[in-house]
């Protein structure tokens, strides 16, 4: 298995759009969602039924959205790792 890294400049834009999405950017909310949501889908088909999938997708979504305010997150990446783990 191979370990995936992100350049720092990649870890920059995530935190620009994480920024961006706590004062209410849904584009960059968005853009995020574009940049994460296949991972987290890969990640839930090793743990759940793929019928489940898709609604487990949007809810690790809506969870991060309704938790954005209230994180420390300066990356996207650790908190749907952690929402992810807390499904199960």
């Amino acid at each position: 298995m191979s370990l995936t890294t992100f350049s720092a400049a990649h870890a920059s834009e995530d935190a620009r759009l994480v920024r961006a999405a706590r004062a209410g950017d849904e584009r960059a909310f968005g853009a995020l969602y574009e940049r994460y949501a296949r991972v987290i889908h890969g990640v839930l088909l090793a743990r759940a039924p793929e019928t489940a999938v898709e609604d487990l997708v949007q809810d690790v979504f809506l969870s991060a959205w309704n938790r954005l305010q209230s994180a420390c997150w300066t990356s996207f990446a650790p908190c749907r790792l952690h929402i992810v783990r807390r499904l199960f």
